[in-house]
């Protein structure tokens, strides 16, 4: 896993550690794996080329999320680093004021429509902090911030959550709503690819609505996965809860109904 860190492997840094497994050996020994790993070869060779390194992981976690969905970072990026895409921040670091704030908006940028807000995992118990720091922010003290950084920052988690579930989950059903009786997966079929294989234009004339099913059920997905283990705490019963989790399996594989598409036509 690639990490980005204000550490620079140095032989100097390790004159004199010998054979000891002290942190300063291990620390030096997992950097330079990482980078002969990630260039595939040699690690002196490969020690050379860190700030190369960390350009292209960047550059790859900005432009391709999907390739590259983690980023461990320790002391770097706090500043000067904008990745819309990247939704989730785990602080394992006891973060306070300026360094804490600039932290959780790495993650309050919007990414596209299926991003409304992002996530702030606080292994540090930081959350007073982030209160003050954000308090510090509405009397001026912070006022070098957008206003769309500390837009929200400090909203409900779960009862977001429920709100953009049930709209995620009231939006998937809308599209659906017009396929015909007993509406079971042909039916589906017909009403989003087509059926008539006599007209090779059919299944591009229906390709808006199966751009509309993917988006929105990405969008069901993501709204689900953010409190899927706090179903209760948002205010569901089990019966609404059971019943949500089989609208999601009937959703959740857009990409099949797209292959069958494919197998009609």
């Amino acid at each position: 896993m690639p990490f980005i860190t204000s550490f620079v492997p140095n032989h100097t840094d390790i004159k004199g550690e010998g054979d000891n497994h002290t942190e300063k050996l291990q620390r030096f020994n997992i950097y330079r794996k990482m980078l002969a790993e990630y260039f595939n070869e040699d690690a002196d060779e490969a020690m050379k080329k860190v700030d190369k390194f960390e350009a292209e992981v960047k550059k790859k976690f900005v432009e391709e999320p999907a390739q590259m969905e983690l980023l461990i970072v320790v002391n770097k990026l706090l500043t000067g680093f904008d990745a819309p895409s990247a939704t989730f921040l785990y602080i394992d670091k006891n973060l306070r004021d300026h360094g804490l704030f600039q932290a959780v908006c790495r993650v309050n940028r919007l990414d596209g429509d299926d991003k409304d807000y992002g996530y702030i995992i606080d292994y540090m118990d930081l959350f007073k902090s982030l209160k003050k720091a954000f308090n510090d922010f509405t009397s001026e003290a912070l006022g070098g911030y957008s206003k769309e950084d500390v837009e929200g920052l400090l909203k409900n988690r779960v009862q977001k959550g429920k709100e953009s579930l049930d709209e995620a989950l009231e939006a998937v059903k809308a599209l659906v709503e017009p396929v015909e009786p007993p509406k079971d997966t042909m039916a589906h079929i017909r009403y989003f690819c087509g059926n008539n294989k006599d007209n090779p234009d059919e299944l591009k004339d229906t390709e808006p609505r199966r751009v509309a099913l993917y988006k929105l059920t990405i969008a069901l997905l993501r709204a689900y996965a953010s409190i899927a283990d706090e179903m209760s705490e948002a205010g569901y019963s089990e019966k609404e809860t059971a019943q949500i989790k089989a609208d999601i399996k009937h959703f959740e594989n857009p990409a099949e109904g797209n292959h069958a598409c494919k197998q009609l036509h």
